[in-house]
């Protein structure tokens, strides 16, 4: 007896797309403002539209920069009220400790 052999799958071939894909979105700035703008109002607005972004850039980082310092800054505080509250409560036991109203006789 011979062994049956297994059929072999056959390759099913990628169809290619015959649609056209569509162009990538250029950026804001790309679209908004061309290199080469021959009026010379709207080269000027998108010139100050590009200056504000550039602005408002700068305040961002500012303002985490500034955020983040802030919260270095009380968590400082906040270990340098731990260290004075501990150092009260060992001074007030020291002195509590040498009282005459704690000798044990």
């Amino acid at each position: 007896m011979s062994a049956a052999k297994k059929p072999t799958p056959r390759r099913v071939k990628a169809k290619r797309s015959t649609e056209k894909k569509a162009p990538a979105k250029p950026s804001p700035a790309e679209s908004d403002c061309p290199a080469q703008s021959q009026d010379a109002i709207f080269q000027e607005s998108c010139d100050h539209s590009i200056a504000a972004l550039a602005q408002n850039n700068v305040n961002l980082s500012t303002s985490q920069a500034l955020s983040n310092q802030a919260h270095a800054a009380e968590a400082g505080q906040m270990q340098s009220d731990i260290q004075l509250q501990t150092t009260t409560i060992q001074g007030l036991n020291a002195l509590f400790s040498q009282s005459p109203l704690n000798q044990q006789k």
